[in-house]
């Protein structure tokens, strides 16, 4: 059995496999790159009889395993590169120094995003990374309403006048959290930084 903190391998998709296993111990698998959008293997945890769960690029797993099962059809020309891990420490530094995992464009400083408030008065949403430990928001051009359960926005939520922050920090990592929002101004726009662990 594999042994190591971490373990990584690329794929030639153009070969098929079934049920290929790789052994060894551990807690966080994912598809770290991939040559197409559209490359895409199956993935069986423990035994080639459990559920297979279909993963892409950027996409993967959080899990205790001894053992992982990979299925993939022909598909020509196309790679992918997984990595397996036990070690929450050396996924933290893959995050802060590849794009990879949490799949922003600039490893290098921390991931920002907009969303827009189209319509007024109509909620909409936001998945924070599963790998940020704090996030911040800020409201820009108008007031945002903000919660985290859904239809919420308009009940029970915490408001944000134009130009306000909210931060909050020490969440826990791999709970990816959805924020519910709204504005009664069209076109606002809700900034979202996302502080990644280290």
């Amino acid at each position: 059995m594999i042994t190591p903190k971490y373990y990584e391998t690329v794929l030639d998709l153009g070969v098929a496999r079934l049920n290929f296993r790789i052994e060894m111990l551990g807690s966080f698998f994912f598809v770290r790159t991939a040559s197409n959008v559209n490359a895409n293997i199956d993935v069986k945890i423990n035994s080639p009889a459990n559920s297979a769960i279909n993963l892409t690029r950027y996409t993967g797993l959080i899990c205790a395993f001894d053992s992982v099962y990979i299925t993939n059809v022909v598909q020509a020309n196309q790679t992918i590169s997984v990595f397996i891990s036990s070690d929450f420490n050396r996924l933290r530094y893959l995050a802060l120094k590849t794009d990879v995992i949490i799949g922003y464009d600039n490893p290098h400083r921390l991931p920002i995003r907009h969303a827009h408030c189209v319509v007024a008065a109509t909620e909409y949403n936001l998945v924070l990374s599963p790998w940020a430990s704090g996030f911040m928001i800020k409201a820009r051009g108008g007031p945002i309403q903000f919660c985290f359960v859904a239809l919420g926005s308009g009940v029970d939520y915490i408001l944000l006048a134009d130009g306000q922050s909210f931060f909050i920090d020490d969440v826990r990592i791999g709970d990816p959290y959805t924020l519910y929002f709204q504005s009664a101004n069209a076109g606002t726009v809700i900034e979202l930084l996302e502080k990644l662990p280290y």
